[in-house]
C-alpha cells in the first residue's frame, strides 16, 4: 500500500494516485476524492466517469456534467433535474428537449410559462395543445380549458379556442363569458366576425344571431 505522491496501489492516499479507493488529486481508478478524477464513484469537479459529484463531470449521475440522469446546472444529456438542461425528461427552467418541466422550454408535452412546442401546459406556450387554467396569449390550436369552474383561455391565436380575444374558428364560448372572439367562423361570444357566429356585434356571415 503506497501513501503519498506517485503512489500505485490499493487505497493510495495523495497525489497522481492509480488504483481503487484513492483520495487526492488527478486520481486514476474508482471510489476515488478529489480533482480530474477518472473512472467512477469520484468526488471532486472535472471528473470522467460515472456517479461523479462535483463540477463539469463527464458520464451519469453527475453536477453540471454531459451525459445522462445528470443533476445540477447546465447538463446535457437527457433525465437531467436543474437549470438550463440540454436534452430530454429534464427539469428545471429554460431546459431544451423533449418532456421538460419548467420555464422557458423547447419542446414537446413541456410544462411551465413561455414554452416553444406541442402539448405545452402554462403560459406564453407557443404550438399546440397548450392547455392551462387561464391560459395567457397562447398560439396553436386546440388551445382551451373548460374545467368545472368555467374558465376560458385569453388572447389564444389558432383553432378550437376558448376563451376571451380568440383568433380562428370555434374560438370563444358565449356560456363561459367569450367576449371578443373575432377572427374566423363558427365563432361564439360577442363582437365575434366571419359566419355562423352567435352573440352580438357579428359580421360577414351568413347565420348571425345579434
Amino acid at each position: 500500500m503506497g501513501v503519498g505522491p506517485l503512489s500505485t496501489e490499493f487505497f493510495t492516499s495523495g497525489e497522481f494516485n492509480s488504483g481503487v479507493g484513492s483520495s487526492g488529486t488527478l486520481t486514476t481508478g474508482w471510489g476515488n476524492s478529489g480533482s480530474t478524477n477518472t473512472g467512477y464513484f469520484n468526488a471532486g469537479h472535472t471528473n470522467t466517469g460515472l456517479f461523479n459529484s462535483g463540477d463539469t463531470s463527464t458520464g451519469l449521475f453527475n453536477d453540471t456534467n454531459t451525459g445522462l440522469f445528470n443533476s445540477g446546472d447546465t447538463n446535457t444529456g437527457f433525465f437531467n433535474a436543474g437549470t438550463a438542461n440540454f436534452g430530454s425528461f429534464n427539469g428545471g427552467s429554460t431546459n431544451t428537449g423533449d418532456w421538460n418541466s419548467g420555464s422557458i422550454n423547447t419542446g414537446y408535452a413541456n410544462s411551465g410559462g413561455t414554452n416553444t412546442g406541442i402539448l405545452n401546459a402554462g403560459n406564453l406556450n407557443t404550438g399546440a395543445f397548450s392547455p392551462f387554467d387561464q391560459p395567457v396569449v397562447n398560439s396553436g390550436f386546440s388551445n382551451d380549458f373548460d374545467g368545472p369552474f368555467g374558465k376560458g383561455g385569453v388572447n389564444q391565436s389558432g383553432a378550437f379556442n376558448q376563451g376571451v380575444g380568440n383568433s380562428g374558428f370555434d374560438s370563444g364560448d358565449n356560456i363561459k363569458g367569450g367576449t371578443v372572439s373575432s377572427s374566423g367562423f363558427e365563432n361564439h361570444g360577442n363582437f365575434g366576425s366571419g359566419f355562423l357566429n352567435a352573440g352580438s356585434f357579428s359580421s360577414q356571415g351568413s347565420g348571425v344571431v345579434d
